[in-house]
């Protein structure tokens, strides 16, 4: 186990991988981290005047979001190659696309849900999406699984042909808000945190097929699934991080180091390092066995 060098940050809003899992991007409300994880050295790239939304590796480039919708394309020592306004305000949530090369982003436009696509590199306008009327559900999470990009809302979950931003099919979850959502390695299974459960659903037909309890007393915060291993994670508001064998549905034991509420987690492209920050700022990073 290794912990991020001091100073610390906090709240830290976003942890990120670079492909080869020998990097780690940590943003916070105005600072961003790059941590090479092999050598144990830090290096601080930029200060902010507020949260970063996401943060992501992209080849020899890096992404930003901010939650005023500044958009950005730097390098790896953290000098600016590019900037625009994003056409959703706020941003609340990115993907980055390596599919078709671009940035997918989730938000609110005319009081409606909308997601934008911009490319890489040049950040110019894709494609751009506005729910059709006022009363739509907010967007909140995205998630890409090869061509289809998934979106939750507050009690939805819809599906997006990602090359074009097509709606293809909406899933209404039922009772409970929508906190986070992801999708299993073998697209099988979209996995919800609906307020304190975790809600597993058929991914061709949208039915609820099980529902999954951590801690009956926390919304489900993070959820996030291994590479390739039938493995899922739950962060639910305390200091454990809990694992889920998704084959069986059987809990795994749960990771807990510190008495502190942890609120991001990460995992390397190859699936042997995962990384977790705790409201404190503190940082680890660990080897998965794999």
């Amino acid at each position: 186990m290794r912990y991020l060098p001091e100073p610390l940050i906090h709240p830290v809003s976003c942890l990120t991988f670079d492909e080869q899992g020998q990097n780690l991007l940590i943003g916070g409300r105005n600072c961003l981290i790059r941590w090479n994880i092999i050598e144990n050295t830090r290096t601080d790239l930029y200060g902010w005047n507020t949260g970063l939304v996401n943060t992501s590796f992209v080849g020899n480039a890096m992404v930003l979001a901010t939650m005023e919708g500044d958009l950005f394309w730097m390098d790896h020592e953290g000098r600016r190659l590019n900037h625009t306004r994003s056409w959703v305000w706020p941003i609340a949530n990115v993907v980055v696309d390596p599919i078709h090369k671009q940035i997918v982003m989730s938000g609110r436009r005319n009081s409606r849900s909308a997601l934008e696509s911009r490319s890489w590199g040049n950040l110019e306008t894709l494609w751009q999406w506005n729910e059709p009327s006022n009363t739509a559900h907010l967007v909140n999470i995205l998630h890409q699984h090869g061509d289809t990009l998934y979106v939750s809302g507050s009690d939805t979950i819809s599906l997006h042909r990602i090359a074009t931003g097509e709606l293809l099919t909406r899933w209404t979850l039922g009772h409970g808000n929508c906190m986070n959502m992801t999708v299993s390695p073998d697209a099988r299974w979209v996995i919800a945190g609906r307020d304190t459960q975790i809600a597993v659903f058929d991914q061709r037909s949208g039915i609820l097929q099980r529902q999954l309890l951590g801690n009956s007393s926390n919304p489900v915060s993070t959820l996030i699934c291994h590479p390739y291993r039938p493995w899922l994670w739950s962060i639910q508001g305390d200091s454990l991080i809990r694992q889920w064998d998704m084959e069986s549905w059987v809990p795994m034991p749960s990771y807990g180091w510190d008495n502190v509420r942890v609120n991001q987690m990460a995992i390397s492209p190859d699936g042997t390092v995962a990384a977790a920050a705790y409201v404190n700022g503190k940082v680890i990073v660990w080897d998965l066995d794999v």
